[in-house]
């Protein structure tokens, strides 16, 4: 009985290091086969593009293909949470932004998930500014002049967003809360129109992608008064940061960046942060970006998870409060 025991004993042991061998050889070996990154918006936007600039060096990082996938709707939510409930295996991937990451879940309350509950942080790929963009309509040629008219007439402004709850809209919220202007909300169905209605005069002001900014620099129908970074941004060297030009604390910038499901290896974490990193740190890459208005921003996946718990922590104070 003792030698059944032992050999059965025995048995187990040999079948858990087979395993645990197996499960180790496969990480190893990963990729093995074509990833597949999901995104939440539609071809053709900031974040598409990025997600597939970012999708091909790391195809050649990895030696796999890396394939995404638009997945639109529901503000970006639908990719979000197929890439939440997907197997925990590396093989499929979310690329995300700011507002579908940490602004969606902070703005409704039952998402169908968790950016910090159901994801593991890969790592962030890059960051942005917003500008704030204002009609000539509006008499005023700084950031305080702005301001300062702003709070004289409560409630006669109103401003242009990419939507209900796009990062345009909410960085606008958090502007009016801060600098105390009262404004009326007037919600487009993408940038494009919103800026079009803000160059046209119907609207007063929008806050816009850095990159669509440069060309009105020469417009005399709008002004870009200041961009939302700490800093004043090389692609528009003679616009001031906001704050430094009059609202002090005022820094938003807009992120982007590669989550998988929770529970996904660690060694295949660490294997797709490497190929990020790698791929963000050539110099022709960080020349793109810069193109586009963008930093290069390689971060561990640590110090992912950390950013986006404060930017959910930071956004959804200012919903609740607003």
């Amino acid at each position: 009985m003792n030698a059944i025991v032992c050999l059965r004993v025995a048995a187990a042991v040999i079948a858990g290091m087979l395993i645990a061998s197996a499960a180790s050889l496969a990480q190893e070996r990963y990729p093995s086969r074509p990833i597949k990154v999901l995104l939440g918006f539609p071809p053709g936007g900031p974040t598409d593009l990025l997600g597939r600039l970012v999708a091909q060096r790391m195809a050649e990082e990895l030696g796999q293909q890396v394939v995404v996938e638009n997945r639109a709707g529901a503000s970006g939510g639908i990719a979000m949470e197929a890439v939440a409930r997907a197997p925990a295996d590396g093989y499929t991937l979310a690329y995300g932004a700011s507002s579908n990451i940490v602004q969606l879940p902070a703005l409704k309350k039952k998402v169908p998930f968790h950016p910090v509950n159901d994801f593991a942080p890969i790592g962030m790929s890059a960051t942005g500014a917003l500008t704030l963009v204002a009609s000539t309509t509006v008499p005023s040629r700084t950031l305080e002049e702005f301001i300062a008219y702003g709070r004289a007439n409560p409630g006669k402004l109103n401003f242009a967003s990419a939507g209900a709850g796009s990062a345009p809209h909410l960085t606008a919220v958090m502007f009016n809360d801060v600098a105390g202007v009262k404004a009326v909300h007037v919600p487009f169905t993408g940038g494009a129109p919103a800026l079009q209605a803000t160059i046209q005069g119907s609207t007063h002001y929008v806050f816009d992608t850095a990159s669509t900014s440069v060309p009105l620099l020469k417009s005399t129908q709008v002004r870009v008064l200041a961009v939302t970074s700490a800093e004043p941004m090389p692609a528009l060297p003679d616009v001031p940061a906001a704050a430094t030009a009059g609202l002090k604390g005022f820094v938003v910038t807009t992120w982007n960046g590669l989550l998988a499901p929770k529970g996904t290896p660690a060694p295949v974490i660490e294997r797709l942060n490497k190929a990020l990193r790698t791929s963000l740190e050539s110099k022709d890459f960080g020349e793109r970006l810069a193109a586009m208005g963008l930093t290069p921003a390689p971060m561990s996946p640590e110090s992912f998870g950390q950013f986006i718990q404060r930017e959910l922590a930071r956004w959804s104070e200012l919903i609740d409060r607003t």
